[in-house]
């Protein structure tokens, strides 16, 4: 008997499951290869153009003229050759280099037509300055070789090429007192070592230069540092570990030295001045005396600014910090160097006003002087409202386009972080003005009282100038107001015989430091304060 209905279609559950799942499968490879490729491809493109823009850079610069780049030749002996690679050694296994003066030996400089007999050793802290062929030297003359009697050969990139020759040129533009810095091409017992960066060392040839009366350059010493940190090596704790615990926390447990420190205790008035300058420092450290009692407020805050401005923090860690005692002012002042301008460091506005901390004592204790605070403010709006980076780029337009030329023939890729700097400009503007600075809440009202509460939530400092009640009254604080750091959490008096009403239109008054605009912030009606729900339970 023939069936007239139609057949089933009755499929396997398990099979209709297992087809799905093949199917998401066979998407997500299909997904993922592409994601894959297109991200391969996309990067092979721009490893590409990299290597392209590098070939058209050496290309067009094959046949620069580098005649008028000094050329140092160095002529070291076999002994002294050898000493100079047996200490490279040791600090290629331990990871830095530990420094003494017996570490100088004989070698001879010839520049031009001149010979200069010197003193040579390695410089630098960390392996960068002796891992490659160009090692780092420092070198002492008796007669100045283009003017200077001591100075540093290293490799560019020690100092991140032409990024530390335009910090410099900023310092100098700024009237700052800044060391010489400009690229050489050296030999070294006949063989040609190429391109290096030559940085002034610190002495009064230096000073003399920079206009300024000989006195004592104050530094903080790291020799102690450095001891330790090898005993750390031995014991196998990590130089993460040693990076941590030292170079960053160590201030207090370093000496103040000075450089050239031999003559200075041998004349009574360089003698003299250091320890004025002495004093002031140690008197700093300990909070005994204001950041504005000790330096040159208007140098040190601008200087600050400007640092920041350049994300050259590197130069204001405790171990870079050198000072010019001024014996006409009595106070310190900065002199900058050492910038590593594109290692990206975290900058002082965002380590210090957005989080409340900064890593140095030195820098927490600047920034805990409302004077040395209300003047690096406004640096710091000035030299990032204006047009002064771009101004300065195109004044030195000629001799950044000539240096980058000398420097692409070695390493194509260099370039100054213009952008990284613009970006930082953009960033430092919005940090100095944010839509709310602090909140204000009423905590208690009297006849004769107004209490307010602030809650600065960006630590920016700013002055409380006045209680605004209905656009008409203005009401000061009875006491000077001034919020330096976050968390800033304080109450304010005011003294009125107006019955207030909550509900009414009423501000607090304030500027940032070192800001002339006249800001003003709604208060909250209720206070902030928890202890009266603690209280009740």
């Amino acid at each position: 008997m023939v069936n007239d209905f139609p057949k089933q279609n009755i499929t396997n559950p398990m099979k209709i499951f297992v087809n799905r799942w093949l199917v998401l499968f066979f998407v997500l490879i299909v997904f993922c290869a592409g994601f894959f490729f297109g991200h391969y491809y996309s990067s092979l493109c721009n490893r590409v153009i990299q290597i392209t823009e590098r070939i058209k850079v050496k290309f067009n610069t094959h046949n620069t003229d580098l005649s008028d780049v000094p050329v140092f030749k160095i002529s070291i002996p076999e002994k002294s050759f050898e000493k100079l690679k047996q200490k490279r050694d040791e600090a290629l296994k331990s990871g830095f280099l530990i420094k003494d003066d017996d570490d100088f030996t004989a070698a001879e400089i010839k520049y031009k037509n001149n010979s200069f007999p010197i003193k040579i050793r390695l410089k630098g802290d960390w392996a960068d300055h002796f891992k490659t062929d160009k090692w780092s030297l420092r070198i002492k003359s008796e007669s100045p070789i283009m003017g200077m009697k001591k100075i540093s050969l290293q490799h560019p990139m020690t100092r991140e090429y032409l990024s530390e020759w335009f910090f410099h040129k900023a310092l100098q533009h700024e009237g700052f007192i800044s060391l010489q810095y400009f690229f050489v091409k050296v030999e070294i017992n006949g063989q040609d070592n190429g391109l290096y960066a030559l940085e002034e060392f610190f002495d009064d040839d230096m000073l003399k230069a920079n206009g300024c009366e000989p006195a004592p350059i104050i530094k903080l010493s790291e020799e102690n540092i450095w001891t330790e940190m090898a005993q750390y090596v031995d014991s196998g704790i990590s130089k993460g570990d040693m990076y941590n615990n030292f170079l960053f926390q160590s201030i207090d447990k370093t000496n103040i030295d000075a450089f050239n420190l031999d003559k200075i205790i041998k004349d009574s008035t360089s003698y003299s001045q250091l320890k004025c300058g002495k004093d002031l420092f140690y008197n700093f450290l300990d909070s005994v005396l204001p950041a504005s009692k000790v330096f040159d407020v208007d140098k040190s805050s601008r200087l600050l600014a400007l640092i920041e401005l350049l994300e050259a923090e590197h130069s204001v860690h405790w171990n870079n910090l050198r000072f010019y005692f001024n014996p006409n002012t009595k106070l310190l002042e900065p002199i900058s160097f050492d910038a590593d301008i594109n290692r990206h460091y975290e900058t002082l506005t965002k380590n210090f006003f957005q989080n409340g901390y900064h890593d140095q004592k030195y820098i927490r204790l600047l920034l805990g002087d409302s004077i040395f605070t209300k003047k690096y403010m406004y640096w710091l709006n000035y030299y990032t409202q204006s047009n002064f980076l771009n101004d300065l780029q195109l004044s030195l337009k000629d001799s950044i386009q000539r240096n980058l030329d000398i420097l692409h023939t070695e390493w194509p890729e260099v370039q100054l972080p213009t952008e990284i700097w613009e970006e930082n400009r953009k960033l430092i503007q919005l940090s100095l003005h944010p839509p709310t600075v602090f909140y204000a809440y009423f905590k208690k009202v009297s006849n004769e009282k107004i209490e307010i509460e602030i809650d600065n939530i960006t630590g920016l400092p700013v002055e409380i100038t006045g209680l605004q009640i209905n656009d008409s009254t203005l009401i000061p604080p009875l006491n000077k107001t001034i919020l330096l750091r976050y968390p800033q959490r304080t109450t304010i008096l005011f003294q009125t015989n107006q019955l207030i009403n909550k509900s009414a239109n009423q501000l607090i008054r304030f500027h940032l430091l070192g800001f002339n605009e006249i800001l003003t912030q709604k208060i909250i009606p209720f206070s902030r304060s928890t202890e009266s729900a603690i209280s009740k339970q």
